[in-house]
């Protein structure tokens, strides 16, 4: 189950990062223990830098956005799993061991690029060889300059789930607390600096889109509508003016709702265009030039089972994150029909649910055991018999939606966190693939 706030909004984590782990320690460690924990696994320096007068769910955020940057994970995960007093904390070991399992799976890329750094080096020596690689040259430029755009497609949808989930929502619920709670001025400030981050980290992969086709040019379109948006919004934190705050911001959710599907859109293009099947007839015919038997075809062979591995586990990857993303859109419109607590928004409500609900459990069906879908179900009954009694209690209906929704996302947090691991795995190909070019 996800925690929500006074307000029933889910607390949105970070897209790289498992809200269950965010959670987790959150719920495990007091401030001081806490502290104690960051100088142990990343030093005394990060520890000052790290802002501890904010709420603790934004240290943990932080803190894990440092150790992910460092590739301190498997420590911190270690030093938490044998922490005193931690071990008997069933939810909490059960969330680390998790995560431990994951990153301590081989990844099929390394098995990958020891195949293309094998070939390369036989390239160089095996005019053979290097004959028929040649022949497919334009083949390995298209597969890097394809896993350049997966990549910075990828990154655009980050950045709008990053202002969607850690940023629109806690915006507005600070503007409504503006002149009653001292903190939301000061979170409103965090959350404008952070979206101006956002916006240059979307400038920079906008500019690296293809050439080929409107995307570069639509995406400088939208993200000068952010950039514009961004001095009014400070200005309006700095005013204390809620309306003008909320006011402000809407062209981020705006955005959020035109663009998603449509990067969406050529997120799953690339990923599905990606020629890994003509890299592996590559390989697979440089294995075939060489004689019977010979030992070296051996990474060769490793590498094109890999490369089939990949292949298949970007494709059910993209298909599902496709699907979560097509519900995410009508949980945005959904919500705003319970937001507005009229008689007739509750009859539009009552149209978008049983669609809503039908898509998540067609993904949920197959993963019936998991608790994610267990809880779903749950919640979804709860929906169902608030609508047939006819309830007029706009409340009950919002918490009891706002507890299904946010048990659904937090799987597609799960999902959009391997897919996004799963593209900067497959990145780690394209020097090798450029240097094996560059032979030929």
């Amino acid at each position: 189950m996800i925690e929500t706030d006074a307000a029933g909004s889910a607390i949105g984590p970070e897209s790289l990062l498992d809200k269950m782990l965010l959670d987790s320690i959150c719920d495990a460690f007091n401030m001081n223990d806490l502290k104690v924990l960051v100088r142990f696994t990343m030093g005394k320096d990060v520890s000052d830098r790290l802002s501890w007068e904010q709420p603790k769910q934004n240290v943990v955020l932080d803190f894990l956005d440092m150790v992910e940057r460092d590739g301190r994970l498997l420590d911190l995960l270690n030093r938490i799993k044998n922490w005193k007093g931690q071990q008997s904390n069933e939810a909490l070991q059960r969330v680390v061991g998790e995560h431990l399992q994951r990153i301590s799976t081989p990844a099929s890329v390394k098995t990958l690029n020891t195949g293309i750094n094998s070939l390369r080096r036989e390239v160089e020596e095996d005019a053979g060889i290097r004959s028929v690689v040649a022949a497919s040259r334009k083949t390995l430029d298209q597969v890097s300059s394809r896993i350049d755009a997966l990549f910075h497609y990828k990154e655009l949808h980050d950045c709008l789930h990053d202002i969607q989930l850690r940023h629109y929502r806690e915006i507005i619920d600070c503007a409504k607390e503006l002149g009653r709670d001292p903190q939301a001025s000061f979170g409103l400030q965090q959350h404008v600096i952070d979206l101006a981050k956002i916006c240059s980290r979307v400038r920079e992969a906008a500019e690296r889109l293809p050439e080929v086709g409107a995307d570069r040019t639509h995406v400088r379109g939208w993200i000068e509508e952010l950039e514009s948006a961004i001095p009014k919004l400070r200005k309006a934190v700095r005013d204390e003016d809620s309306h003008d705050v909320i006011t402000a911001v809407f062209p981020f959710r705006s955005v959020i709702v035109s663009e998603q599907s449509r990067v969406n859109a050529s997120l799953n293009r690339y990923a599905e265009e990606l020629p890994l099947r003509e890299l592996s007839e590559i390989l697979a015919n440089a294995v075939a030039a060489k004689p019977a038997g010979d030992a070296s075809a051996a990474d060769l062979q490793e590498a094109i089972a890999s490369l089939r591995n990949i292949k298949s586990q970007l494709s059910s990857r993209v298909a599902e994150h496709d699907k979560w993303q097509r519900i995410e859109k009508d949980f945005w419109e959904a919500e705003d029909n319970i937001e507005k607590n009229t008689p007739e928004s509750l009859d539009l409500f009552k149209e978008f649910w049983p669609a809503i609900k039908s898509r998540v459990d067609e993904i949920a069906s197959t993963q019936a055991e998991a608790d994610w879908a267990k809880d779903a179900k749950e919640y979804a009954s709860r929906v169902d018999e608030t609508i047939a009694g006819r309830v007029t209690n706009f409340g009950s209906l919002r918490r009891n939606f706002k507890l299904f929704r946010d048990t659904a996302l937090l799987h597609f947090f799960n999902v959009d966190r391997d897919l996004k691991a799963q593209c900067g795995d497959i990145l780690k190909i394209r020097e090798p693939l450029r240097e094996l070019s560059d032979k030929v």
